[in-house]
């Protein structure tokens, strides 16, 4: 089971650009250097709070800063993109990162973003992005010339072409066929689990979303592989989770519990938010849970995982037990503005958790088999 890291990231609003970059960069390098697997950045056009505005952008700046890290967009908004600009700006990245590259997509879930792209409509935005992913993937894997048509694009060369001279030739990734491609899953009958499945692509389960939801996607994920006359990859899934590591249960219960650290008020800024876009039965453990029963505490306590290592490499094992199995967790970094803590925090997440969650996981496997 591999080892990600998910910086969104998302800071007090009153903070400079420059210094937040800054700090992004020297927690990608950190997780390059403990030795995590994956690396995934998410983007937001319109917000103050969300530092990166190009994922791919972002991931670029880190070809020479970073050795060994899978460099992964987390990801590209395709209701805000073209599929060709997408397509040519991804392989041109994956020759630089020599292969080091996966690139999720995904409808965009800021709705700013959606306000100022003119596409509020959440259906519109998830056929989209689903439309612009496959279009990607064809530039990639067919030669010229093209006719593309979709609901939202249709992509024509032929008139234009002109082979001899390498006219109309879109830039062929690195790795063969493409880069790894991702998509993100949220509610429990998720559309994108399931051609995830169908398209044996990897699949990023939101990181506030409860077990039934994550049991849904791994439904879902099913019927897409079996659909396409396949089994399914289960290799392919990624565990999202917010995680801090302490010493102790109490010293991880304090940092988590206490206000002005980040992740109690990374949890306040999205629980105000979906309650604001009554979003708040996607997280809730039971959907008809009334919101005032569901408190900020309540949310935090069930989406987050903390406490010490021993505490945190057993909860992730009864999440991975009873809605796995997975290829990777991927740990969301919160304490970007306390580089130490968060550095301690995922020191003892690589070095102590996951020895004890992988001989864990092959246990339960092999007791089962």
């Amino acid at each position: 089971m591999k080892l990600g890291f998910f910086m969104q990231p998302l800071r007090p609003s009153a903070s400079d650009l420059g210094k937040l970059l800054a700090a992004d960069t020297a927690l990608a390098i950190e997780a390059d250097r403990l030795g995590y697997d994956e690396l995934w950045i998410g983007e937001h056009f319109s917000s103050s709070v969300y530092s990166v505005t190009n994922g791919l952008m972002f991931l670029a700046s880190l070809l020479t800063l970073t050795r060994q890290i899978r460099l992964c967009a987390g990801v590209v908004n395709f209701p805000y993109n073209h599929p060709v600009r997408v397509a040519a700006e991804v392989a041109m990245l994956d020759h630089l990162t020599q292969g080091r590259l996966s690139v999720g997509v995904g409808p965009g879930g800021l709705h700013s973003d959606a306000e100022l792209f003119g596409v509020q409509d959440n259906g519109r935005r998830g056929r989209m992005a689903i439309e612009g992913a496959l279009m990607m993937k064809a530039l990639w894997t067919t030669p010229p010339p093209f006719d593309l048509r979709g609901e939202f694009w249709q992509l024509r060369l032929a008139d234009t072409l002109v082979p001899e001279l390498g006219i109309g030739v879109i830039p062929k990734p690195f790795q063969n066929p493409h880069p790894p491609i991702a998509m993100t899953a949220a509610q429990a009958n998720s559309v994108s689990a399931y051609v995830a499945g169908m398209q044996n692509w990897l699949l990023l389960s939101a990181a506030f979303v409860p077990p039934g939801s994550l049991i849904g996607h791994r439904t879902a994920y099913t019927k897409g592989a079996l659909a396409a006359g396949r089994a399914p990859d289960f290799a392919n899934r990624r565990l999202v989770r917010s995680i801090y590591v302490g010493e102790t249960d109490a010293e991880a219960e304090r940092v988590v519990f206490t206000e002005g650290f980040g992740l109690r008020e990374h949890f306040n800024y999205d629980y105000r938010l979906m309650k604001r876009a009554n979003y708040l039965a996607v997280a809730k453990p039971d959907p008809d849970m009334p919101d005032e029963a569901f408190t900020l505490d309540r949310f935090i306590a069930e989406m987050a995982i903390f406490g010490s290592p021993a505490t945190v490499a057993h909860r992730l094992a009864e999440i991975v037990g009873k809605t796995g199995p997975y290829g990777a967790v991927v740990a969301v970094g919160h304490e970007m503005e306390h580089f130490n803590l968060q550095a301690a925090s995922m020191a003892r997440l690589a070095n102590d958790v996951m020895p004890r969650l992988r001989g864990a996981v092959t246990k339960t496997a092999h007791d089962g088999a």
